[in-house]
């Protein structure tokens, strides 16, 4: 006579210790109602042994667990307990609410989801939650339900408007790259008997999302949205048991990454490509009047569903180049405002209208050469522009392009010849921390928000002469004097201006 073995109880049989779950499987006659009273039996004395288990942790993970607030975002540090503590505020969540509490919980990628239900086995099975394989969802003693999904295509939030759940969870909320589709999974919220919606995300510092998440959560203050910080500190249990764990971190990268790390820190973006050669105190400055004389010019990276963006750069003697004014058409980060052309256009043409009421001049425009395809039946995207008065020249595209002008911008940021005025807060949320392709290390990660970046790349790559430093001009003296004689010099020199 033998028993199933099924995820994590241990009972005994016949002198011998077996696994089993609450899901058993009768085998060769076993009694059903023996089956049944080992399972309770256990399962009451695991419940009574564990009461004192998988406590929040006292500091940050306890008041994001505990709290009634809607719409929260933990994160910070690594190792954190971030995840653990998601699990804990759904399990609050629902032994509150019994059946009515129904969750969603998501991670970026399918296999990601196998960490959470690693740590619910550790932490439901315990008090006699249920995995349910094939729909992959945990289902609680009193028939609340956490759905676990993945959602690494932003198209696949719309196949789930049809759920209806009281909480939503996103596990590391910087994989996303949009917040378009988390935004749109929030219809789902909703219940008919009254129980309070919950959002919850956890986040540490860096991925694809860390511009928009460190806009949305962390670089301001908000009564609808709340930011509950963790530092490693905080998880007393892995400093107990693993007092060499601060000390590997320190000895695994540079500075700004350990203090990423250890601080969650969300000023420096780990994994960022530009980390080494960027640095804000050198590389930003507050606006300042641009010298007529300075050349200037603009760069245009376009998009509809995505955003569209524009930079207006301007460089001065010493071939130095700065980023002086932008414009960025989206309607959330990384999601496009669907302005049309002639809209966009007009807002070029009175951006650069005071400028060229003084005579200031903007040439080699550049734009990405995706705008000038025409498909034989259509006018292309640049032959519209033209129609409105803002006309193009195409970027490279040719092989090693990307590659190219992305060393440009490294090595300008490298010998500080790039600037960016302080005021191009959208180009300063999204390039210095973009991060760089997995797949592709000598490149951006296309999936991060690179619109701006582009635009920037396409202009660096513009070829153009130096700015030339006019000379002052002389005044023409009155012939024979003592000035005259005195300036002899440096009359001699430029004698066009005064013959």
């Amino acid at each position: 006579m033998q028993l199933v073995y099924l995820d994590g109880y241990r009972v005994f049989h016949n002198g011998r210790c077996r696994n089993m779950s609450l899901s058993y499987t009768l085998v060769h006659g076993f009694p059903k109602e023996e089956i049944r009273a080992i399972l309770t039996t256990e399962l009451e004395r695991r419940i009574e042994a564990n009461k004192t288990k998988w406590k929040a942790l006292e500091g940050p993970q306890k008041e994001f667990v505990n709290s009634e607030h809607p719409h929260i975002l933990f994160g910070g540090a690594r190792g954190g307990s971030k995840s653990v503590g998601m699990l804990l505020a759904f399990r609050r969540h629902a032994e509150k609410y019994g059946v009515e509490a129904q969750g969603l919980l998501f991670r970026r990628t399918y296999p990601e989801t196998g960490e959470l239900i690693k740590l619910g086995r550790f932490i439901f099975v315990q008090e006699g939650w249920e995995w349910k394989v094939g729909e992959r969802k945990w289902v609680s003693p009193n028939g609340s339900v956490l759905q676990l999904k993945h959602l690494d295509e932003d198209g696949d939030a719309m196949k789930l408007q049809g759920f209806s759940v009281t909480f939503l969870g996103f596990d590391e909320l910087g994989n996303w790259p949009s917040p378009e589709p988390i935004d749109l999974l929030q219809a789902t919220m909703r219940s008919a008997a009254g129980v309070p919606t919950l959002f919850r995300a956890t986040a540490n510092p860096g991925g694809p999302g860390h511009g928009w998440v460190k806009e949305r959560y962390i670089d301001v203050e908000s009564e609808d949205k709340i930011f509950i910080p963790s530092k490693i500190q905080d998880n007393k249990p892995l400093m107990d048991n693993d007092p060499g764990y601060i000390d590997r971190i320190k000895a695994s990268g540079p500075e700004w990454l350990v203090k990423a790390w250890l601080e969650g820190d969300w000023n420096v973006a780990p994994g960022a490509f530009f980390e080494s050669v960027w640095d804000p105190r050198e590389h930003v400055v507050e606006p300042f009047e641009i010298p007529p004389e300075w050349k200037r010019w603009k760069s245009y990276d376009h998009g509809f569903k995505s955003p569209a963006g524009c930079v207006w750069f301007a460089q001065d003697y010493d071939g130095n180049v700065y980023i002086y004014r932008e414009r960025y058409w989206c309607s959330k980060p990384n999601v496009g405002s669907e302005a049309p052309i002639e809209e966009i256009a007009s807002e070029i043409l009175e951006a650069e209208k005071k400028e060229k009421s003084r005579g200031i001049k903007f040439k080699n425009n550049v734009a990405d050469s995706a705008i000038f395809i025409r498909d034989g039946r259509h006018k292309s995207v640049a032959d519209t522009f033209s129609d409105y008065g803002v006309h193009w020249e195409s970027s490279s595209k040719g092989p090693g392009s990307r590659v190219q002008g992305l060393g440009e911008i490294v090595d300008r940021l490298s010998n500080g010849s790039l600037k960016v005025f302080s005021s191009c807060k959208h180009w300063l949320r999204t390039v210095p921390s973009l991060p760089a392709d997995p797949k592709r290390i000598e490149d951006i990660n296309t999936a991060a928000e690179d619109h701006l970046y582009d635009a920037t790349r396409y202009g660096l790559m513009m070829r153009r002469a130096k700015t030339v430093k006019p000379k002052p001009k002389v005044k023409k003296p009155d012939r024979f004097t003592m000035e005259w004689l005195d300036n002899l010099d440096t009359l001699y020199e430029d004698q066009t201006q005064w013959i």
